[in-house]
């Protein structure tokens, strides 16, 4: 693969416009950061393969699992020519919110049926691709597993993002089913009204 552009930079790596060199195919790949000690390569590569498994429309499709000459993983995507949730689905704007919310709700429930949690859910982690002509919205896909099946649960020093993580996650426990649904409320609630249920650090 060959890196076009930054697309997107946070805490937990950086997300790339890819292209595979062999076909031109364009891709999106997220490069995690490196960790001491590093991540087991087999539950890597296990939770790989149960999100590879999903194929729902509404979650990313993933392509390949690799490791940087550093040994840092990386995680090659679709690449969706979308923007964040809260760019795109206005308050007000009553349809798009509902189809975002069906499409959601579908896509949680694959990736919960797979034993997976997302962990991190929130309206710039929902990717939308709006119509041309406007009305709603063409695709909706749930993206940035950085804290989910990838990094095999485990969250420590990163609790979610304020104002959409469950309280007991932000208390330490581990992010389920049940908090990725407690955050799809939450995300649905600033897309309605345009700021976050609860504010504050």
């Amino acid at each position: 693969f060959g890196l076009l552009k930054l697309l997107g930079k946070g805490g937990m790596g950086e997300v790339h416009l890819a292209v595979e060199l062999e076909s031109g195919a364009e891709y999106a790949l997220k490069r995690l950061p490196r960790r001491d000690p590093p991540l087991d390569p087999a539950l890597l590569q296990r939770e790989f393969a149960a999100l590879a498994r999903v194929g729902h429309p509404a979650v990313v499709r993933v392509v390949e699992l690799g490791f940087d000459f550093e040994g840092a993983p990386f995680l090659v995507m679709e690449y969706v020519p979308g923007f964040p949730a809260d760019q795109v689905v206005r308050p007000g704007d009553w349809d798009s919110l509902l189809f975002v919310a069906a499409r959601v709700a579908g896509g949680l429930e694959a990736l919960h049926a797979a034993g997976i949690a997302h962990g991190d859910l929130k309206p710039s982690n929902l990717l939308v691709v709006p119509s041309p002509g406007g009305g709603l919205p063409r695709d909706v896909r749930i993206v940035d597993f950085g804290l989910a099946g990838l990094l095999g649960g485990d969250t420590e020093g990163h609790r979610g993002t304020a104002g959409f993580t469950a309280p007991e996650v932000v208390r330490g426990a581990a992010a389920d089913g049940a908090a990725d649904l407690y955050a799809l409320g939450a995300s649905l609630y600033a897309l309605a009204c345009g700021r976050a249920p609860f504010e504050g650090p």
